[in-house]
């Protein structure tokens, strides 16, 4: 098991896929698929064995194309939903024989690339035209669109926001009713484009011949400010910055890990409501995360002991 932690990331295992060009991702609630362009013989689906330890494709799909391939994708109501560039179209794909039952014009056309459903709507990004896309899966119509002020990729919802990958590896979470940029966290890894959230984990796909497929243990990234929750639970860690000791403050309970800038444990405690974090003890000034631990998830939280 590879479990390499990059800031507020934690990269639990990886998988290499030849053709190197992972657009797209999708959960369908029990298996991970991805989009593969490779020239041999075409565009291609692959379903993966998600289990840690034992990620391998299980069975893959071939398209044949003239150009272009599969950008982003997404799964909802049973079926696979890739982008097709340059057809600027959105398939619908049955996921139990890999048969395409149907095509959709996409609302742009200069570089259809992301999709994502949060159970109501898609979301769909042109990379080209930076802007994001409402569409009603009714009649496959757009109702909605707004300019982002970033370059994006494929998109994934987690439940709670929307989040999409840029062309410059950064995750940015979008909340889909004000449309506003919630977070913003840079990836630890280069050429990102597959984005998909499902069975705890977050997965993301790299392109330009890379082929990577990386399972990825993430909370969004929280900054612990003085007397403040970093959500809904009541979670608060403060003072932040800290001198010599910050506390941390979790109602409900929970397990707690301090790691170090380089990915180093540097303090565990098992369950608990109320932990000080003492700077000599960790390592003196620094960037920490702080990793909570309970029957919600995880949480990650940024701190900073000073001089």
């Amino acid at each position: 098991m590879i479990l390499l932690l990059l800031g507020q990331f934690v990269i639990e295992d990886s998988l290499y896929i030849s053709g190197g060009y992972i657009n797209g991702a999708a959960w369908d609630g029990s298996y991970l698929w991805v989009t593969n362009n490779d020239n041999a013989p075409g565009t291609k689906i692959h379903k993966i064995n998600p289990t840690t330890g034992n990620m391998y494709i299980i069975l893959t799909y071939n398209y044949s194309y003239t150009s272009g391939g599969y950008t982003g994708m997404t799964y909802a109501n049973g079926f696979l939903w890739p982008v097709y560039w340059p057809d600027d179209a959105i398939w619908k794909i049955d996921p139990a024989d890999g048969s395409h039952d149907n095509t959709y014009s996409a609302p742009s056309t200069p570089y259809p690339y992301g999709m994502a459903w949060d159970g109501r709507w898609f979301w769909y990004t042109d990379q080209n035209e930076n802007r994001l896309y409402r569409i009603d899966p009714a009649n496959m119509q757009t109702n909605g669109n707004w300019p982002l002020s970033f370059s994006p990729k494929d998109c994934g919802f987690d439940g709670t926001y929307l989040y999409i990958m840029s062309g410059t590896n950064t995750l940015y979470g979008i909340d889909t009713g004000t449309r506003a940029v919630v977070s913003s966290q840079a990836f630890p890894r280069t050429y990102c484009a597959g984005l998909a959230f499902g069975g705890g984990y977050m997965w993301i796909g790299t392109n330009s011949a890379t082929g990577k497929v990386y399972k990825v243990r993430w909370a969004p990234l929280y900054e612990g400010t003085d007397e403040s929750a970093a959500d809904g639970r009541g979670i608060s860690l403060y003072p932040n910055p800290a001198r010599q000791s910050a506390t941390l403050r979790v109602p409900s309970g929970a397990e707690v890990s301090v790691y170090d800038a380089a990915g180093r444990e540097v303090l565990r405690k098992g369950w608990t409501t109320e932990l000080a974090i003492r700077s000599d003890d960790i390592g003196g000034p620094g960037v920490y995360f702080v990793l909570v631990r309970d029957g919600s998830g995880v949480k990650s939280l940024r701190l900073e002991m000073t001089e």
